[in-house]
């Protein structure tokens, strides 16, 4: 059977479906226009009554049929273009650059003036391949099906916005990205990062022909791909380290950059130590019954006090779900208010907590959450464990962009006495930094200096992940 998903995917359309049609996470939603259209279980199990009234059903789990229209149904993302640039030192160079993160789940472009160092135009849109999963295990699986569709599906949509801005005439282009979007990018075969013993395709800096890469545009210039730490210690990582000066630094820092696949550096100008941590997409608001990414209208903080439950939504918007800062806040408020014990179990009778009409947290919610936690947490101790404190712990990408260090603290996340900072879009800072400076001897040392360590095999891990369940 070809379900309603299938044809999405092979059009190319963009519809998140977070498992890949392995009908689990319930977020390939679509509005069925016409027909009476029949509920399943699972629906009536994950769709809210408001929704099944609307017409609302899961694409992964319906035949595909010519007469039968639909919509698909999800919201724009709030996508973090802003950067953290510690120095912009007046380097003079005519011409323009570009510089591009390529994200899991959004994809951001930025034209750079080489002159003053402005940025003079900016595109963000959701990473197409989130039709085939969103996170990079469901990316690696399906490419093994067809992974130049993968690549095919990212290109087109980078070219299409080249086009837009074709008159800018461009002199070098850097790209930054986790392992797995980086070899996409690169069309590499990225089977070898689904099993043991994890192997990275390309693991280097590339500098490649603007043409060897894409088919449509007709300016020239070099790419620059920046390298990778570990399997799952990405470029992104590494401009993140540039762009914070970590390799530079006399006291111990830390840098953390939560998601679904939460990478974790410590170190110094001697040396530093990076790890992944497996943390799933909790964080991210797949699994949680009412979560959802961080689109205008989810929940992104909660607070309560004498009983009584307030909180904010991204660009003010009616509440739509809860986002991962949003639960964040939330579990830390409960546990505050002696709602959930240390066990996140809640202590009283209900089996819900309530935050707004149709949004809620249930206990299997929480347990889902706890294993996020747990798993940055163990990288976190791990990493301390291996270096001694640090004095400072920055927190990147658009989720740390809500977050609220008191309650990271409160949930035992980060440790207490630290100074923690946000740094919005670290891996596109350490794009601009290469862009401007061109130090590709600094990319290097950094990966030369930084050891991965896999959790998996640290002796103390088992120990951490059950440590880090408890709040």
């Amino acid at each position: 059977m070809k379900t309603i998903l299938d044809v999405i995917q092979e059009k190319g359309q963009l519809l998140q479906g977070s498992c890949n049609g392995h009908q689990k996470c319930g977020k390939c939603k679509i509005k069925v226009l016409n027909g009476n259209f029949p509920v399943t279980p699972l629906e009536q199990k994950i769709l809210t009554p408001h929704e099944i009234a609307m017409g609302i059903r899961l694409a992964c789990l319906h035949e595909y049929q010519d007469s039968i229209k639909y919509q698909i149904w999800q919201s724009d993302m709030s996508i973090l273009t802003k950067m953290y640039l510690r120095n912009n030192d007046n380097i003079i160079e005519d011409g323009y650059g570009l510089i591009t993160d390529i994200g899991t789940t959004t994809v951001v472009m930025c034209w750079v003036d080489l002159k003053t160092g402005k940025i003079i135009a900016t595109s963000a849109f959701k990473n197409p391949q989130v039709a085939y999963g969103s996170d990079v295990i469901s990316r690696i699986e399906f490419s093994k099906k067809n992974q130049k569709q993968l690549t095919d599906i990212l290109l087109s949509k980078i070219e299409a916005v080249f086009i837009e801005k074709a008159d800018i005439k461009i002199k070098r282009m850097i790209v930054c990205g986790n392992t797995v979007m980086t070899n996409l990018f690169l069309n590499c075969d990225v089977s070898s990062l689904g099993h043991v013993p994890f192997k990275i395709p390309i693991k280097k800096t590339q500098i490649i022909s603007s043409k060897q890469i894409f088919k449509n545009i007709n300016q020239q210039f070099l790419v620059y791909t920046f390298p990778h730490i570990g399997p799952f210690v990405g470029g992104d990582i590494v401009a993140g380290i540039l762009a914070l000066d970590i390799d530079k630094e006399n006291n111990l820092k830390m840098l953390i950059d939560l998601g679904t696949n939460g990478e974790i550096v410590v170190g110094n100008k001697d040396g530093m130590m990076a790890t992944s941590s497996a943390a799933g997409p909790a964080f991210e608001g797949v699994g949680i019954t009412c979560g959802g990414p961080s689109i205008p209208g989810a929940i992104s903080e909660v607070t309560i006090k004498d009983n009584k439950v307030t909180y904010h939504t991204i660009d003010n918007k009616a509440a739509k779900c809860i986002c991962g800062s949003g639960l964040i806040s939330l579990l830390a408020s409960l546990k505050r208010n002696d709602i959930i014990d240390e066990l996140g179990r809640f202590k009283n009778s209900k089996k819900q907590f309530n935050i707004a009409y149709n949004i809620y947290i249930t206990q299997k919610d929480i347990q889902t959450f706890q294993l996020a936690k747990a798993a940055i947490q163990a990288g976190v101790k791990a990493l301390l464990a291996e270096n001694g404190n640090v004095d400072q712990i920055y927190i990147s990408g658009g989720f740390g962009s809500h977050l609220q260090v008191k309650d990271l603290v409160e949930l035992k996340i980060l440790p207490s006495g630290v100074n923690v900072e946000c740094v919005n879009n670290s891996a596109l800072s350490g794009a601009y930094t290469l862009l401007r400076h061109q130090d590709l001897k600094r990319l290097d040392h950094i990966v030369d200096a930084c050891k991965n360590i896999n959790l998996a095999e640290y002796p103390d891990f088992d120990d951490y992940l059950i440590d880090g369940l408890y709040f």
